[in-house]
């Protein structure tokens, strides 16, 4: 289905699919995320930190009360939150949950400031979305991409 999808999107454009835009692109943006939160082999991210433990970790207890509270997150969280998702391995349900809120931070970073402020820090931190004052467009912050280039610009040179 992934491979398809994005085939698809490669070579027609997401303009053709059965599916609005916006849902493309979150489902795109959610892949990324879980290239993102994968280190090499089997190893996550999220699998590998306490703050997503399954039963009692910061993030996650998070994210099942803004889950629960029928919130803005409600329809993001029941994959993978939901009981009839038990099949899933604690793994598999971090990396997803990993990835569902990576899109909430990317999407609302101030909503997930408010709801989820210990999920926030976290993102803010590996992902760090600023806002330019001159320009007021938002932009990746340097701490992501600040490795590109040895005199520390962050600038890519080609």
């Amino acid at each position: 289905m992934v491979e398809e999808m994005l085939a698809h999107i490669a070579e027609r454009g997401s303009e053709n699919m059965d599916i609005p835009a916006q849902d493309g692109v979150q489902f795109m943006v959610e892949e990324v995320m879980h290239s993102f939160d994968h280190v090499g082999g089997n190893r996550t991210l999220s699998a590998s930190s306490p703050l997503f433990n399954m039963n009692d970790g910061v993030i996650v207890v998070e994210a099942k009360a803004a889950y629960q509270s029928g919130g803005r997150l409600f329809e993001m969280l029941p994959y993978p939150l939901r009981n009839d998702f038990a099949f899933m391995s604690d793994g598999q349900k971090q990396a997803e949950l990993f990835a569902r809120l990576a899109m909430a931070y990317l999407g609302d970073p101030q909503m997930m400031k408010e709801v989820m402020p210990n999920a926030y820090k976290v993102y803010e931190q590996l992902i760090a979305i600023s806002f330019d004052p001159v320009s007021e467009e938002a932009n990746i912050s340097p701490f992501f991409w600040g490795n590109s280039n040895p005199d520390g610009s962050g600038k890519i040179r080609g």
